[in-house]
C-alpha cells in the first residue's frame, strides 16, 4: 500500500465485457466499478500486486453489468464495502443484508478513505443516477468519467483541474454516423 500519498490508477478491465479501475493514494484504495467476475477482479488485483482484501471501497459508477457484475460477490467475499448514489444502488439490487455496509454517495458529496478523498458528480447517461469520480491525495486529482452520454458544461468544468483523466464514451452508431458527416 502507498503510504507516501503518490496518486496512482490502473484499469484492469474496460469495455462491454468489464470495466474496473484500481485508484491508490494517500493510503487510500479503491476500485472503481467491479464489472468483471469476483475472481477475475482479484487475479488482475494480484497481478498488479494487491490484496483483494486491502481496498477501502468498491464506487460504483452505475447500476449496468459491466459495471457491477462482480461488485456484490466480491464485496462479500472480501469484506469491502460498495458505495454509489442511492438509486444506483437501488437499481443495481445489491442484497444489503448479505454485505459489508452499503454508503451512500450523491452527486456533489465526498467520502474520505485515509488521504484519498472522492467527490461525485453526475454524468448523462441512461442509469439512475451515474456518477463520475473525482479523486484527490497529495494535491493531485484523478478524474473518472465512464458510459459518458454526452459532455454536459457541468462535467466539463469538474474535469478540468484534474491531473489525469480516465474518460469513456457511449458507443454510439447514430452519433459516430452523424459526427462523420461534419
Amino acid at each position: 500500500r502507498d503510504e507516501g500519498g503518490m496518486l496512482r490508477f490502473r484499469v484492469l478491465g474496460s469495455g462491454s465485457d468489464g470495466n474496473a479501475t484500481l485508484v491508490e493514494g494517500g493510503g487510500g484504495r479503491l476500485l472503481l466499478d467491479a464489472g468483471l467476475g469476483p475472481r477475475q477482479l482479484a487475479e488482475r488485483l494480484a497481478a498488479a500486486g494487491v490484496d483483494p482484501g486491502s481496498l477501502d471501497a468498491i464506487l460504483v459508477s452505475h447500476e449496468h453489468g459491466d459495471h457491477t457484475r462482480g461488485a456484490s460477490a466480491f464485496s462479500r467475499k472480501w469484506g469491502v464495502p460498495i458505495a454509489g448514489s442511492r438509486a444506483t444502488m437501488a437499481a443495481a439490487d445489491f442484497p444489503a443484508e448479505k454485505l459489508p455496509p452499503l454508503r451512500a454517495l450523491e452527486p456533489g458529496a465526498t467520502l474520505a478513505f485515509a488521504g484519498l478523498t472522492v467527490r461525485a458528480v453526475p454524468v448523462p447517461h441512461d442509469a439512475a443516477r451515474p456518477l463520475a469520480f473525482l479523486l484527490t491525495a497529495s494535491g493531485a486529482t484523478f478524474g473518472h468519467a465512464t458510459d459518458v452520454g454526452h459532455v454536459s458544461r457541468s462535467l466539463v468544468e469538474a474535469l478540468l483541474g484534474c491531473h489525469a483523466l480516465l474518460l469513456e464514451s457511449n458507443h454510439d452508431p447514430a452519433m459516430l454516423r452523424d459526427l462523420s458527416l461534419i
